[in-house]
């Protein structure tokens, strides 16, 4: 899966185990300080990193209150012990971390140069401890070699943020418990009201949110129309608080319509045509509480209202589930009108160039020719990625003569891996909308846990040779195959657990790089080279191991993962190979929703 975080905002850095935040030692600023756990603060900017990308999948970790970066003692060649510290910017190997998911909002950090070697607080300490290289430790017993990146907030003290997807899950069981039966008047209210707004940090889930979208289309984003609902949303939090503490039934009643009108004040604004895109950030978590709110009034309409007669009930009631079904309709609408602007936006990112041009060609002594000269590309926009082929008549060095048409088809190739990677990262940002139907008591039916299968590809070039699709949720060792003549991978060669059998697909040649699967680890991201075929490739697993084989750091670089926040892992592998070269591979990926 792709860690996706911007380079110029703070993240607190904390152990599973500690729950402890990471800065340098007394808060010191000289180089050569070591970076370890400590008492959390609030707001403290020794203990806000910035993760800036290299562009091949490595991260260096910056710490602006020193001006430093992360490195691990004794430079490219440290190995196991080594403590890590702050340093001076050198971009060496030690300085460069690999962020493997480990799943449930939780990484490994991996030093480029330090083979199966992770970050750890030894022992599994709890005190002031420095962090330092060690070896991968049991699987049942690697809490103190686990880490969350979290968002550094001014509000809070600083290990006390969730992850997003730990906000994620929370907010499905709270939709969960509305849908369920809740015999107190008022608990459905207040336990979305306590994921909303927790306790002390009423600000975190939103700002969680907020950066989780903004990072991925804030182009797309209304300041105005964010800092309006915002406004909208804490007077009905007030009003629904204040709702589920009242005794009084006529309080209660009064209480409930004014949440329901300070949510709902400003639905035409934001509801209509596409405007929703330009909230998504709360969206849905907006939705979620409207829903709620009306929810209740439809499920306590008789315990409200205890004067009116049992036909004015029956009526009264029917009303308000009309409004209800009426409200669950026009939010998934506005929900999937803010989904489908927001793709065609990412995809509007793809754009191809074709330049026909000329150049004169020096033939013979005094004779000239005029040729054509054709320059195709293709850029994604959104995050600088680009191809180029270009044809040259009568050069001694043409190029491509089908550059026309290998651009076309990487634009089509490339707009179908968006569609895949940036449609997954919508249905982390808009899951709790599928469970809106469920709000409707007429309903019969229960939300389950779906697989969703998400195809991220196709790699390489064109399809050519011979093709394949291979399983890959039942491995016990996988290798990458190379050879020292051309360098680029030629083979992936598969052995199966429990029968032991093999498959290769490809060439073994002359170098094979492997790990071997323990139970219950898999793939989660997948990052490689690709030229006109695959030339390298690197796979990652949730236990925090790496494979890495063929062509590295030239070509162009791939990332084919998807967002760490699905939990996803890869269930197969499809492609084709010819002889020694791989053309093409496609990933195909698993997460669970609930709809």
């Amino acid at each position: 899966m792709t860690l996706i975080v911007p380079n110029d905002r703070p993240f607190v850095i904390i152990p599973k185990h500690s729950n402890l935040p990471l800065a340098p030692t007394h808060h010191r600023k000289e180089q050569g300080t070591a970076i370890q756990q400590q008492e959390a603060y609030k707001n403290n900017p020794a203990q806000q990193f910035q993760l800036r990308k290299n562009g091949s999948g490595e991260h260096l970790v910056y710490l602006p209150y020193s001006n430093l970066f992360w490195a691990t003692a004794g430079g490219p060649s440290s190995g196991e012990g080594a403590a890590l510290i702050q340093w001076l910017d050198q971009n060496t190997t030690n300085q460069r971390f690999r962020f493997l998911y480990a799943g449930n909002g939780y990484y490994y950090l991996r030093p480029v140069h330090a083979g199966g070697l992770v970050l750890e607080v030894p022992g599994g300490g709890r005190g002031q401890d420095t962090l330092k290289l060690g070896k991968l430790a049991a699987a049942t017993s690697r809490d103190h070699q686990l880490f969350r990146v979290v968002p550094a907030s001014p509000f809070y003290v600083a290990n006390e943020a969730h992850t997003f997807r730990q906000y994620s899950d929370l907010v499905r069981e709270a939709i969960l418990g509305v849908i369920g039966a809740i015999p107190k008047v008022g608990g459905a209210v207040k336990g979305v009201l306590g994921v909303l707004w927790p306790d002390g940090h009423d600000k975190d889930f939103w700002n969680q949110t907020t950066l989780y979208v903004e990072q991925r289309v804030r182009e797309l984003l209304r300041a105005e129309h964010l800092a309006n609902l915002a406004s909208d949303l804490q007077g009905a939090r007030q009003n629904a608080d204040e709702y589920g503490k009242t005794s009084s039934l006529t309080n209660k009643l009064g209480k409930l319509i004014s949440a329901i009108s300070s949510a709902t004040q400003r639905e035409d604004t934001f509801l209509r045509d596409q405007e929703g895109v330009g909230v998504l950030p709360m969206l849905a978590a907006w939705g979620t509480l409207v829903l709620t709110l009306r929810a209740e009034m439809v499920k306590e309409y008789d315990t409200l209202h205890p004067n009116e007669t049992a036909d004015e009930k029956r009526a009264g009631k029917a009303d308000e589930l009309t409004f209800l079904q009426s409200a669950i309709t026009r939010y998934s609408d506005a929900v999937q009108r803010s989904r489908e602007a927001a793709m065609a936006w990412r995809l509007g990112k793809i754009k191809q160039k074709h330049i026909e041009d000329w150049e004169i060609i020096d033939i013979s002594p005094k004779q000239f020719i005029k040729t054509a000269w054709n320059k195709d590309s293709v850029t994604d926009e959104y995050d600088g990625w680009q191809m180029y082929r270009e044809y040259r008549q009568h050069n001694s060095n043409p190029g491509d003569p089908a550059s026309h048409a290998n651009i076309s088809y990487a634009k089509q190739v490339r707009e179908a891996q968006v569609r895949a990677k940036f449609g997954a990262e919508l249905d982390a940002i808009l899951a709790q909308a599928y469970l809106w139907p469920y709000l409707d008591p007429t309903k019969t039916a229960q939300p389950t846990n779906q697989r969703v299968q998400v195809a991220v590809g196709t790699f390489g070039g064109r399809p050519n040779g011979t093709p394949f699709n291979v399983p890959v949720d039942s491995l016990m060792k996988i290798s990458i195959c190379s050879d020292a003549s051309h360098r680029n991978m030629c083979g992936l060669n598969l052995t199966f657990a429990g029968s032991g059998t093999t498959a290769l697909y490809g060439v073994m040649g002359g170098r094979q790089n492997s790990i071997n699967l323990q139970a219950g680890e898999y793939i989660t991201n997948v990052r490689g080279y690709e030229w006109d075929q695959l030339e390298g490739l690197v796979l990652e697993t949730n236990h925090g191991q790496l494979v890495e084989g063929g062509q590295l750091g030239s070509h162009s670089y791939f990332e084919a993962g998807i967002d760490d926040a699905l939990n996803a892992k890869l269930v197969s592998i499809s492609g084709t190979y010819k002889g020694d070269v791989i053309n093409t591979l496609t990933f195909h990926w698993e997460y669970v929703l609930s709809k």
